[in-house]
């Protein structure tokens, strides 16, 4: 059942990236439909799996988190909206609870790796076609001019190519497979990451930077924990590749602002944008009207004409519907509680992500209670860490200067890459 579980998974990973990267409600459907059937076999195999779903502090923070983001939703003055938000969360706790359920399943891990990798490379190929072809996409128009893959908008499109592309690159260093497996897996990381310049997404680039410098973390605890003999060289190797990263996302900012913006002058006015400076300002506004409980699903989008000063922003030819910061519109949205119950969650598990990377002696035991469940290694745990915490930490940088969370696709992987990082 982890395999079918793990198919189905695949299957609405697939759905929704290539028919749902859009604010359309009902583009996502496919996809959610495929979701209900890995959950209803992620059921069967947590029912006959001896191993716990999460430790119990995990447990009751997701638990409460969940609720309360639902409840809250569910009392929103706007039922459209509120719905797309509940659609939203169920694709992440979907995808959170199938992750969990397929890890320790060398069949399960080894059909979700292939049909990822294999989504990553048709989204590369698109860059790629869309470079030389900005009208090549699946869809008749894309609101964005530069390339994204199959997604409509450059943020989105990078976004999930971090999040695919470290997931790659965790199973690629530790997975326990063939040689020539993990060389394609690494190959197909390296060029999704390589494909997120090509997008012209300045906060992307931004996330593949800390992406790696997480992975780079991560590694070292393994290593550590290991004793590995590259440990050591790497102690010594890591702080000039960091160097070396640095330096080249400088001159990526550079090289893509002045791409964007004609007779650009360099970094310096990246970091002055007007835009998301209004955006950021409006929703501290709105978080002041209701700091606790928040507005609402989507309340953004109209308090932030009511706090309109025209004086102060001008005009506006097009009022923001997004604030283009995922933590500040939960804030705006869910509240400071709904905010501080989502952060609580998030430091828990990249916390016990890291503990676990560096003090787990053993794999966990396959899912489902089958041969493997006596404790044989199926599927190396710290492949599912390292992956997990590059992707979670990339995606998140980048969901700072965007609402990449508010399409489907992005809920759905956050959500995966969560799941596999909070391996107990």
């Amino acid at each position: 059942m982890a395999v079918a579980s793990s198919s189905l998974l695949v299957v609405s990973l697939w759905l929704a990236v290539v028919l749902g990267p859009q604010m359309r409600v009902w583009s996502w459907g496919p996809a959610l439909l495929a979701l209900a059937g890995a959950l209803g076999c992620a059921a069967v195999v947590h029912a006959r799996s001896r191993r716990p779903l999460l430790d119990p502090a995990s447990l009751v923070l997701g638990v409460l988190t969940t609720v309360w983001f639902a409840w809250r939703a569910w009392l929103s003055p706007v039922a459209e909206l509120a719905h797309a938000d509940l659609l939203l969360l169920a694709g992440a706790v979907g995808g959170f609870l199938v992750a969990r359920a397929i890890a320790g399943d060398r069949r399960a891990e080894a059909v979700f790796l292939w049909g990822c990798g294999i989504l990553l490379l048709g989204n590369v190929a698109m860059v790629a076609a869309q470079v030389l072809d900005p009208e090549v996409s699946q869809f008749h128009t894309r609101p964005g001019r530069w390339p994204s893959g199959f997604y409509g908008h450059y943020n989105e499109g990078a976004n999930f190519l971090i999040g695919a592309s470290f997931l790659m690159f965790g199973a690629a260093l530790f997975g326990k497979h063939k040689g020539w497996m993990g060389a394609l897996w690494l190959l197909a990381a390296l060029a999704g990451l390589a494909a997120v310049y090509f997008t012209r997404s300045r906060g992307a680039i931004l996330g593949v930077a800390v992406g790696f410098a997480a992975l780079a973390a991560m590694v070292l605890l393994v290593g550590a924990k290991t004793k590995a003999r590259w440990f050591a060289p790497a102690i010594i190797i890591f702080p000039l590749l960091a160097v070396t990263a640095g330096v080249f996302l400088f001159m990526g900012w550079e090289k893509t602002q002045e791409y964007r913006t004609e007779g650009a002058q360099g970094v310096s006015e990246m970091m002055d944008n007007p835009t998301r400076l209004r955006n950021y300002s409006l929703a501290i506004d709105a978080i002041m009207l209701h700091p606790v409980a928040g507005g609402g699903s989507r309340s953004y989008s109209w308090e932030s004409i009511m706090l309109w000063d025209s004086k102060e922003h001008g005009l506006g030819s097009a009022l923001p519907e997004q604030v283009h910061n995922e933590i500040l519109q939960a804030a705006t949205d869910y509240g400071l509680l709904g905010l501080g119950l989502l952060m609580a969650l998030l430091s828990w598990l990249a916390l016990r992500g890291i503990w676990w990377c560096h003090f787990d002696e053993q794999p966990p035991p396959a899912a489902g209670g089958g041969p493997q469940d006596t404790g044989t290694p199926a599927v190396s745990a710290d492949a599912l860490r390292v992956g997990a915490a590059a992707a979670v930490a990339g995606m998140l940088v980048q969901s700072s200067f965007s609402f990449v969370f508010h399409l489907f696709p992005g809920a759905l992987l956050l959500g995966v890459a969560l799941g596999r990082l909070a391996t107990p």
